[in-house]
Formats: C-alpha cells, sequence, structure tokens
C-alpha cells in the first residue's frame, strides 16, 4: 500500500482521521503488508502506528513518466512572467497565501507583464467550489482579477507548466508533489513553503526557494 498524504495528527485523541475511518484502524488493516512512503518526512510522520503494528515499511520517491513529458510540444505562456499553481483548490493548498504573496510581488517588484495561474480546480464538492468562488472574489478586491487566470483540472497540464517561470505552492502540508519533479524536468523554477518531503526534492537557493508555511513575504 501506498501512504501519499499526511493528514494532521489529532492532539488528545491519539488517531489520525480520515473522511471516513481513523488512520489507525487502516494500519491495522494493512499491517502484514508493505506499506511504500514517498518521503522520509511522510514516513516519520507516522511513526507512531507503524512501530504499534509492526508494520514493514520502504521509502520510495516518487517519480515521473519522462516519454510523456517529452512528447509535450504546445506551451501555453499569457506574460513576460508567468507563475502556475497547478493542484486542486481547497483550503491545504494555501492558495489564498499564493494569491497575496502575488499581490505583494506586483507592489514590491513592479512587473507589468506578468500573471498568475490556478490550474486543478476539480469542483468535486461544496467546499472546493467556494474556495476557488474565494479566490476570484479577493482577487476583485485586490484589483488584480485581470491578472489571475483559473482552469479546471486538466489531463494534460504542461502546456502551462511550459509557459511559466515559476511553479508554486502555499501548501500547510504536502509529501513529495510530482508537480515539482514535473516543473524540475522543464527547468522551471520552484518557490514552495517548506512542509513535508518538499525539502527532499528542493534545495533551497539551489533548486528552488523554500519558505515557512503561511508567510506571504519571505
Amino acid at each position: 500500500i501506498r501512504i501519499h498524504e499526511e493528514i494532521p495528527f489529532q492532539p488528545g485523541k491519539g488517531l489520525w482521521l480520515l473522511p471516513y475511518r481513523p488512520v489507525n484502524d487502516y494500519f491495522q488493516k494493512f499491517r502484514n503488508s508493505k506499506v511504500i512512503f514517498p518521503s522520509s518526512h511522510t514516513a516519520n510522520h507516522y511513526r507512531m502506528p507503524l512501530q504499534e503494528f509492526g508494520i514493514d515499511f520502504n521509502v520510495i520517491h516518487g517519480s515521473i513518466d519522462e516519454e510523456r513529458l517529452k512528447e509535450q510540444e504546445e506551451i501555453l505562456n499569457f506574460s513576460d512572467f508567468q507563475i502556475l499553481q497547478l493542484g486542486t483548490l481547497y483550503e491545504r493548498k494555501g492558495g489564498i497565501n499564493t494569491l497575496e504573496a502575488f499581490f505583494n510581488f506586483l507592489n514590491k517588484e513592479g512587473v507589468e507583464n506578468t500573471n498568475l495561474i490556478f490550474a486543478g480546480a476539480r469542483n468535486a464538492n461544496e467546499k472546493e467550489i467556494q474556495y476557488k468562488e474565494r479566490l476570484e472574489r479577493r482577487a476583485k478586491e485586490l484589483g488584480i482579477e485581470e491578472k489571475v487566470r483559473f482552469y479546471d483540472s486538466m489531463r494534460n497540464p504542461y502546456a502551462l507548466m511550459k509557459g511559466s517561470s515559476v511553479v508554486t505552492l502555499h501548501s500547510y502540508s504536502e509529501c513529495f508533489p510530482t508537480v515539482f519533479l514535473e516543473a524540475m524536468y522543464f527547468g522551471k523554477m520552484i518557490v514552495s513553503s517548506n512542509v513535508g518531503g518538499i525539502g527532499e526534492q528542493v534545495y533551497s537557493g539551489i533548486t528552488g526557494y523554500l519558505f515557512n508555511p503561511g508567510d506571504i513575504n519571505e
């Protein structure tokens, strides 16, 4: 079984909560299975139930389909300096912080021909729909709605990625985002919150820049 999300720990309850059942029950069910984690950080996150149930595990970092990426020829670009956040739009991904940081960037750097793209909205439930609407409202409040674009989830987002200068995430929780491996394949700069296994992917100041989660000014 492959575990690829760090479910927040519930203090005082001694368990992590999935949408439908405690993660402890999940581990107990697969106690005789091999568990694979995409990052050392994620394995360490679940060390308590791993020890409790004596589960055998390995860390195997995520990978990308290089042949598929090689086939990508189209480039979708809307400005001289395009910033892309690729992923589902909901609270954990920190889209509001991305928007606020983009606003600060515009004011600080005075870059005229730039834009921010959110790609990956699934609109799978009411919370996701409301979060996207919240982002759209905030962009209007900041007066930058013409510089912000939204795309729903797509099977081939690589044209947007190839047309971007920066790929970013302001997530509060991640494991080992495939999007950053893809961004590095295309030679894109990564700017991200330093959470989960991202520090195992990105060497700050060398292959990208990492900042504290929630910081929109760093």
